[in-house]
């Protein structure tokens, strides 16, 4: 770093960084044998778990998210971390992830601490998809299925467990003060609970390409800080009003749950409040790298989520590419606007959803435009509406009937958008090598276009001419 000359300096930098980051994500690899006081340790293979009814075993834990109905309805999966099992007449201490697969309607939330009883197996094989690194990732090294799981004591008062009952409040609120499929979509846009919405309206929404819509992601943030930061400062000083719309991202971040996207929005929305404290300009493509820098090395392994790619990807290419379109569109002020973000969120994404999913939605753009100008009025009236009904259920109610006309529209336009002959196309298999050329060529592109911006001859000013 005290090399004289600049390129050496970002050279050594560069080096650095890449240096730290091979040591994080080696730190970061499982253990090619499993700790003794893991529950790892006691799985059985799962080629061999049909037959091992004898080796059933009870574990204790606590359910680290509410349980996930699958399989047609048939069966749920609930996530144990798991703290106990039963060995030898005692129980053990021991340290894991289980994932169980327990009937439809196993009667536990996020918080409980339940015991689940059944054989200890890795997870099972799936063709062409490596579910055990995916469930690794997730902290769940441990399957169980079938499990016999049953309630041992209800959450506590912990911070993270009476945020999740009072999600679980709402949820159920929520679906008396609306019909379905309005309540599921309102749960999932704003409570981050995305499987309350019918099954098929949600695979409308994967077909359709506006999965994002129902996904708590920086569009949600954005809008939460537009209702709160910018209302507080028309009152507060600077720094009170940060203080207080910091703590509402943070709380609503640790409400709806802290997936990839809520810890990626909640972090650039943190950063944000702290700049206007400090009265720093933001640049808002750093705010999302020094994100990406904070989750990656928390969890290195994250790198190879779809979810995360598919989240930095989406918020790198709006970043870049929608000031440039919406210019070029300014004659359409709100639809320009909102037609620039979907082909930027396109021209960044497509070649990672060609890679995990393997199809691209043409009717993305314009089911994904109209339906993102549903989801401010549905944000706003939707969270005035779980306010009051809190406070009042009868003018909630009220509320409710108002809410209720843009949930609706956009329950009838995804369906309508997945319909269409040409929803969803097969892409064809290019690999990576085919996405890091599209990359590319789209990086060689945006820095051609902003060289050129850069590098304006000077007669094209005001102030100077050619004659001059």
């Amino acid at each position: 770093l005290l090399w004289p000359h600049r390129p050496a300096r970002w050279a050594a930098l560069l080096g650095l960084a890449a240096w730290l980051g091979l040591a994080r994500s080696l730190l970061a690899l499982p253990a090619p044998l499993p700790p003794a006081d893991s529950l790892r340790a006691l799985n059985v293979p799962a080629v061999s778990a049909r037959h091992a009814v004898g080796a059933a075993l009870q574990v204790r834990g606590t359910v680290l998210a509410d349980p996930v109905i699958a399989r047609g309805g048939t069966v749920s999966q609930v996530r144990v971390a798991v703290a106990t099992v039963w060995q030898a007449g005692a129980w053990r201490p021991v340290t894991g992830g289980l994932l169980a697969l327990a009937g439809p309607y196993p009667g536990v939330g996020q918080g409980d601490l339940v015991e689940c009883r059944g054989v200890v197996q890795d997870p099972p094989p799936v063709p062409g998809f490596d579910y055990r690194a995916w469930l690794a990732r997730h902290g769940v090294e441990s399957y169980m299925s079938p499990a016999d799981v049953r309630l041992v004591a209800a959450a506590g008062d912990a911070p993270g467990d009476l945020l999740a009952r009072w999600r679980r409040a709402a949820g159920a609120r929520t679906a008396t003060l609306l019909p379905e499929p309005e309540a599921g979509l309102l749960r999932g846009i704003l409570l981050g609970q995305p499987k309350a919405i019918d099954p098929a309206l949600r695979q409308d929404f994967a077909t359709s390409g506006t999965s994002w819509i129902i996904v708590i992601s920086g569009i949600h943030f954005s809008m939460l800080l537009l209702f709160g930061f910018l209302a507080l400062r028309r009152w507060l000083a600077p720094w009170p009003s940060v203080a207080l719309a910091g703590g509402l991202v943070v709380l609503y971040a640790a409400f709806v749950g802290l997936g990839v996207p809520v810890a990626r929005a909640a972090l650039m929305g943190a950063l944000y409040l702290l700049a206007q404290g400090l009265g720093r300009p933001v640049t808002r493509l750093n705010l999302l790298a020094v994100a990406a820098l904070a989750l990656t090395a928390l969890d290195p392994g994250s790198v190879a989520d779809a979810g995360f790619q598919l989240s930095f990807g989406a918020v790198a290419g709006i970043l870049l590419f929608a000031p440039p379109l919406s210019a070029r569109w300014r004659r359409l002020p709100v639809l320009g606007e909102a037609c620039a973000v979907g082909v930027a969120v396109q021209l960044a994404t497509w070649p990672l959803v060609a890679l995990q999913f393997g199809q691209f939605a043409p009717v993305a753009l314009p089911a994904g435009v109209l339906g993102g100008l549903l989801l401010a009025p549905i944000m706003a009236l939707g969270s005035l509406t779980e306010l009051v009904s809190w406070l009042w259920a009868p003018l909630g109610q009220g509320l409710a009937l108002v809410c209720w006309l843009p949930l609706t529209l956009l329950a009838h336009l995804v369906p309508l958008a997945a319909g269409l002959p040409l929803a969803s196309l097969p892409l064809p298999d290019f690999g990576l090598p085919g996405a890091l050329l599209w990359y590319t060529l789209l990086a060689a592109g945006y820095a051609r276009a902003s060289y050129k911006k850069r590098a304006r001859p000077l007669y094209e000013s005001k102030v100077l001419s050619p004659k001059s």
